[in-house]
């Protein structure tokens, strides 16, 4: 009757033992009286005045070691007690407290959260009080941080009250069948936990805190529990960390993040649970971006970021959670009690192995710029403490290492051979690791922002609120990443006003004021002269917000994206692509600081590319430091073909062919100009769906190549049919005249469908250099192919006007024959060899393309997308087809020399 009994309780979460007592049972306290082995236990019970709740109804659950293991204890204990009597009242509370549940759960229910839910759960409250481990601390204690955030106390209290966290008491930690199978959790997993060889583990054996439960027994008040070891409280990680004397490096680094702080609730709570009348009790908290706030659900997680006296910590210093939260609420959890369902992991390099890194290993870099650890800012070792912070245990067990990523979400590469111990806190596991797992961006060529706070605090803010950092701490990726000086970024040209009135400079600066990290930077606005580029008056206005705000965000990713090549500079390779696809030109000798130069294709157009202070080669490419911003120009295509007067017929017939948006060297970008909808300023002609003629661009957000054929081209393209500007102008007189006879003619537009056609093939996808590094091979034209559209019999079509119809096919190519820093030749559809030509500076000039976000000019706020062209003469015209210059009846009317072409 008894087994039955307990085989139906054991199925049910709700246990009713305060008012029903079950027959034949004991109670927890007769339990322990009639084993006789329990004495030390049962005297702890006395003491603290809970022997008639625990001898008579109620509903508790109790973990209780015999005397053997507290003989085994008192061998060896943090506390230093060697027998009974050397143990404080507070002290008793803790093993009595810390080992009982104020509810009745067996075994098979530990695990079971609210609904009820089986498997979820690996922590819970323990009887334990706040108050009961609280203590009282000299200000001048060893066990306080040597930081400002502390010594600050010394001159106003002797000793202060000092709770490690007031979250919550410490919970229990335990381990399940049931909480191993619902997570997927290796039994190998808990043996590595514990320290044990792998097959300790038997598949109903269930651990809690550090014991291991032997038997269980159901009794009339509750269930009690028998352990192998005597339980005592678990301190947090971060008490872990800095009672451990292996890890002491690492605990002076973490306990820089430590602050102070009071609460007048706290200490009302504290005077009245101790009877007494202190002024203020203190919290110890860490700066992170997740802590305690109120309760167990996601909105109790709040950002810690200010002490008792709201002081922050500097730079951009915050811990990814609070290694001394006792409740820690992981990233993800269910709805009923976070708390419950998972905790947290921390690796922790032992002191030898942090010695060794900083030696001998990556810690080399920040030694020779800060010379030792205690220097170091802590602005910089947030990172290296932030990678070594595992947000949840249950995805950070040995069986799932591989998993376990870094900041840059690539694998971090821990192995079990890399843990000599691991150690079991209240609200997570410490992993003593003989290694030091650094951050990727102590290795990528972001390292420089990181470690230059007083130079480089502006782009580190930049590249981390706009979340470039993952991309540039990428290790499968190789990058030139040229980084401005916070004096560079006072000269800054907005691309915005390029076609506006006035152009502008921006003046970046950094508020660290401001407690939120995306608000703190914000830019200066001034007129400049176009000519010499010097500020013209006073301020125009101050744009604030940081990254929070639009247009700053907007400037800052253009910046970013033509700053960061991705790709690596040699010697023979010296024009390198963009993340924002624009070409960075190096100069001097490579990687060399005071001889290589940088330069956007702004400082190629004026003249002036900047010199490289300072090299960093790192595991991903090399970051270069500039005081200056590498800008992308003002110069559109049109622009550039304008400029030289060797271009001109191509110039000229672009323009006639209505493929150039804007002509009156305004650099507006062409969303700006009135009269067509087109983005970037080499458009295209189209009919919409209405049949209304449409403009469309040429150039999307990528980057091309432009062959621009000299006069002496052009003149060869004449000879081979290509319409000049006196055919179009003796065939735009013609339909005038036509019209007038009510004819309907369009000689013109025929002429001028030539000119588009044979622009187009002039324009190709990808931009190719006179350098090394550029691929030959057949690359696109904007000249689509044009198929007759065919009927069921394989007929073409024609429309009612007796117009063929068709359809657009793939484009035609353009082929690289070769490419270097002094020569190019490419090979039209024909077969033609064409050179570029190198004389008089007619090749590798560069341009961009603005698309912007309004369409009146002056009215535009952000830069919506670009496209960058290289420009290049070439010696003669390309050519697609051997009849490009023939066109199916467009019901043209024309004078004989037409007739003859057609």
């Amino acid at each position: 009757m008894c087994i039955a009994g307990l085989m139906a309780f054991s199925c049910s979460d709700t246990y009713d033992l305060d008012s029903k007592q079950p027959s034949g049972l004991n109670t927890l306290y007769g339990f322990m009286e009639d084993k006789g082995n329990f004495k030390t236990f049962l005297q702890l019970i006395d003491d603290l005045g809970e022997t008639e709740v625990l001898s008579k109804t109620g509903s508790k659950t109790l973990f209780v070691a015999d005397d053997d293991a507290f003989a085994e204890w008192y061998k060896s204990n943090d506390w230093g007690v060697k027998k009974y009597s050397d143990l404080s009242t507070a002290q008793k509370k803790l093993l009595l407290y810390s080992a009982m549940i104020d509810n009745a759960y067996p075994t098979s229910m530990l695990s079971t959260a609210q609904g009820p839910v089986k498997g979820e759960v690996c922590r819970r409250a323990s009887s334990q009080s706040l108050f009961d481990s609280v203590q009282v601390v000299s200000t001048t204690s060893d066990e306080l941080p040597n930081t400002p955030f502390w010594t600050v106390l010394q001159g106003t209290h002797p000793e202060i009250v000092l709770f490690k966290d007031a979250s919550g008491a410490p919970p229990m930690v335990h381990f399940t069948p049931k909480f191993l199978a619902a997570n997927k959790i290796e039994s190998t997993d808990i043996d590595f936990v514990y320290n044990d060889p792998a097959g300790t583990r038997q598949s109903d054996d269930t651990y809690v805190n550090r014991s291991k439960i032997l038997e269980s027994q159901f009794c009339k008040n509750g269930f009690i529990h028998v352990v192998d070891k005597v339980i005592t409280p678990l301190d947090n990680m971060a008490e872990i960390i800095r009672k451990s004397p292996s890890t002491q490096t690492f605990s002076e680094i973490l306990e820089r993040f430590a602050a102070v702080k009071d609460s007048t609730a706290l200490t009302q709570a504290y005077n009245v649970n101790k009877g007494t009348e202190v002024d203020s009790v203190y919290v110890k908290k860490y700066f992170s971006d997740r802590s305690a706030g109120s309760g167990t659900t996601e909105s109790s997680r709040v950002a810690f970021t200010a002490d008792k006296d709201n002081r922050s910590l500097e730079g951009e210093s915050s811990l990814k959670f609070d290694p001394g939260w006792n409740t820690f609420l992981p990233e993800v959890f269910n709805s009923r009690d976070g708390m419950m369902e998972d905790m947290a992991v921390m690796l922790v390099p032992s002191d030898a192995a942090m010695k060794d890194w900083w030696d001998n290993g990556g810690g080399g870099v920040i030694r020779d710029e800060y010379g030792s650890l205690a220097n170091t800012p802590t602005s910089v070792l947030v990172e290296l403490v932030n990678v070594n912070m595992l947000n949840s245990f249950v995805e950070s067990v040995p069986s799932r290492f591989s998993s376990i990523l870094d900041d840059a979400n690539m694998e971090l590469g821990i192995t079990t051979d890399d843990v000599d111990s691991v150690f079991i806190g209240c609200n997570g596991l410490v992993y003593l690791t003989n290694k030091v797992f650094t951050p990727a961006s102590y290795s990528s060529v972001f390292f420089p922002a990181i470690i230059d706070q007083e130079n480089l605090s502006i782009i580190r803010n930049a590249v981390e609120n706009l979340q470039y950092d993952a991309y540039l701490n990428s290790m499968v990726s190789t990058y030139s990443f040229f980084i401005p000086t916070n004096k560079g970024l006072l000269q800054y040209i907005d691309p915005v006003t390029y076609g506006q009135s006035q152009t502008q400079l921006w003046e970046f600066h950094l508020d660290a004021t401001k407690s939120s990290s995306s608000q703190r930077i914000y830019a200066d606005v001034y007129n400049v002269d176009t000519l010499t580029w010097e500020i013209v008056g006073d301020k125009v206005k101050t744009i604030t917000g940081g990254t929070s705000n639009a247009q700053i965000a907007n400037r800052l990713t253009d910046i970013l994206d033509n700053i960061i090549c991705v790709e690596a500079g040699t010697d023979d390779h010296r024009y390198l692509i963009t993340k924002g696809k624009n070409f960075v030109k190096c100069g001097g000798t490579m990687h060399e600081a005071g001889s290589m130069t940088g330069a956007g294709s702004f400082q190629n157009e004026i003249g002036e590319p900047l010199t490289v202070n300072a090299v960093y080669k790192m595991n991903n490419g090399y970051a270069y430091i500039v005081d200056g911003v590498l800008m992308g120009t003002r110069k559109a295509t049109s622009d550039i073909l304008a400029e030289n007067a060797e271009l001109s017929d191509f110039y000229n017939i672009m323009i006639a062919s209505g493929s150039v948006a804007i002509t009156d060297g305004s650099h507006a970008a062409a969303s700006q100009n009135q009269g067509n909808s087109s983005r970037g300023n080499l458009v295209a002609v189209g009919t919409g769906s209405s049949g209304k003629e449409t403009f469309y661009s040429l150039l999307n957000a990528f980057h091309y190549t432009i062959y621009a054929p000299t006069n002496d081209a052009m003149q060869i393209a004449y000879d081979a049919g290509l319409p000049t500007l006196e055919d179009l102008a003796a065939a735009e007189e013609y339909d005038t005249e036509q019209e007038e006879l009510d004819n309907e003619t369009d000689s013109a537009e025929h002429i001028r469908s030539v000119y588009r056609d044979f622009v187009r093939y002039h324009v190709q996808s990808n931009s190719i250099y006179l350098d090394g590094g550029f691929t030959t091979g057949a690359y696109e034209s904007a000249k689509m192919r044009l198929d007759f559209q065919l009927d069921d019999n394989g007929n073409p079509q024609q429309n009612s006007d007796g117009a063929y119809l068709c359809i657009a096919g793939s484009p035609y190519r353009v082929t690289v024959k070769s490419v270097s820093s002094s020569a190019m030749q490419v090979q039209d559809a024909l077969g033609n060899t064409v050179n570029v030509v190198t004389s008089g500076g007619l090749y590798n000039i560069q341009g961009r393309e603005y698309w912007l976000d309004n369409a009146t000019i002056g009215k535009a706020s952000n830069i919506e997308n670009s496209s960058s062209v290289v420009v290049h003469a070439v010696d003669r015209p390309l050519l697609y087809d051997k009849d490009q210059f023939t066109y199916v009846n467009r019901k043209v009317i024309a004078d004989e020399s037409v007739k003859r072409r057609k």
